[in-house]
């Protein structure tokens, strides 16, 4: 009898190992799921915001813990004239923001402070940039870090860490909700050429 106790304690003990053994495997494949869809996630974000429109007048691409963005995710694409290096004109903009962003975010909360500064409009059909490269000031390092900070159902909570000009380490928040079975943008924080920053949420 107390053979029998035993064997069926050390089976338990065994299935209890196994089962946190498990569990600790299932959860750290999620977070790497859910670290590479905000890798991704905010390579298309930086895209967007900045390397649509600098692609072709500087020099480098960003990064994400080590990851470039694909050819195939580059979208959105801003073309200058020859005579005007200031204003370009975007092509498949809506498709793509409307992928990346939710329904809370407009395009003018992106590119403007919502008040009185905007560098898009729309007219005739088109979507039209204002983007000046005269700042003397650098563009946002170009290799960035993202960590998961919180999880929940329908919502990631990522940290964002750029190291800036003069060791200036500049942390932020990259939030993504669950929007429609698809993950969305809801909040993020990125600053142009003259560092002026957008916080949008």
């Amino acid at each position: 009898m107390k053979k029998q106790g035993l064997l069926i304690l050390i089976v338990l003990s065994i299935s209890i190992i196994m089962f946190t053994l498990y569990t600790k495997a299932g959860n750290k494949y999620d977070n790497d799921k859910l670290l590479k869809i905000g890798e991704e996630k905010y390579l298309r974000f930086l895209w967007i915001v900045d390397g649509a429109f600098n692609d072709s007048r500087m020099d480098g691409e960003y990064s994400v813990n080590g990851k470039k963005l694909d050819n195939n995710d580059k979208v959105f694409t801003c073309n200058y004239s020859k005579k005007n290096k200031e204003t370009c004109i975007g092509k498949n903009f809506m498709i793509e923001f409307n992928d990346l962003f939710s329904n809370n975010v407009s395009y003018e909360s992106v590119y403007g402070d919502r008040l009185t500064y905007s560098w898009i409009k729309y007219e005739n059909d088109n979507y039209y940039f204002t983007n000046p490269n005269k700042c003397s000031i650098k563009r946002m390092n170009l290799n960035q870090s993202i960590s998961i900070k919180e999880v929940m159902d329908d919502k990631i909570v990522y940290t964002v860490t750029i190291d800036g000009n003069n060791n200036h380490t500049k942390i932020n928040d990259f939030v993504l909700i669950l929007e429609n079975n698809e993950w969305k943008i809801s909040k993020a924080v990125y600053y142009d050429l003259c560092e002026m920053e957008y916080y949008i949420e």
